[in-house]
């Protein structure tokens, strides 16, 4: 199970908007990316056992939280184009980390 402590550490000390964000925001983050990943993935009851799960869980975290800050998912125009950018629906390091534990639909 990932730890509050866990996610703080990933993110280093820029992270989380430099502290900024409350514990209780951090928790709600680490629920709904917990539940998204055993939607997605067989996730066995310890997360240690699997080094990549758990990797891609802190990843998870860290994506939904820089997603935050973009509520459309534009990013910056660039200066040269002048066209937005969308940001990226998946991010394609959790894809890659939970591709041996991805459930397949059975039709």
């Amino acid at each position: 199970m990932t730890t509050l402590d866990d996610l703080r550490a990933y993110l280093g000390p820029a992270g989380a908007e430099g502290g900024r964000l409350s514990d209780d925001t951090l928790t709600g983050v680490i629920a709904a990316e917990t539940s998204a990943q055993a939607r997605k993935c067989r996730v066995p009851t310890d997360l240690a056992t699997e080094p990549d799960l758990y990797e891609a869980m802190l990843r998870r975290c860290q994506t939904n939280l820089a997603r935050r800050a973009l509520p459309l998912g534009l990013t910056e125009a660039s200066s040269d184009s002048g066209q937005r950018s969308y940001m990226p629906t998946a991010d394609p390091e959790v894809k890659r980390l939970e591709a041996p534990f991805r459930r397949r639909p059975v039709a």
